[in-house]
């Protein structure tokens, strides 16, 4: 029976988790968007540049936090068996 249970807990962790990564990935692919559309903005309208850069800056805080997240995410899945007891 704690085998099961041990399976189970491994399992439904790992799903759950793969999920959240899925939306962090995406999130991290947004973001990456977001910035290139910026920058080619900051092509087009020059003038527009100290404003959009501070933007993309703020974008840029934004998606490291999100990859920090992913990072650890992904490190937990990979040792889920002692995350476990």
């Amino acid at each position: 029976m704690e085998n099961f249970r041990f399976d189970h807990c491994k399992f439904k962790a790992t799903e759950i988790l793969n999920k959240k990564l899925i939306e962090i990935r995406q999130q991290e692919l947004d973001k990456n968007y977001e910035i290139k559309l910026t920058n080619e903005l900051i092509k087009e309208i020059p003038e527009l540049d100290f404003c959009l850069e501070k933007y993309i800056n703020n974008i840029s805080f934004d998606l490291k936090n999100i990859i920090k997240k992913k990072n650890n995410i992904a490190n937990i899945i990979k040792n889920i068996e002692s995350c476990i007891y």
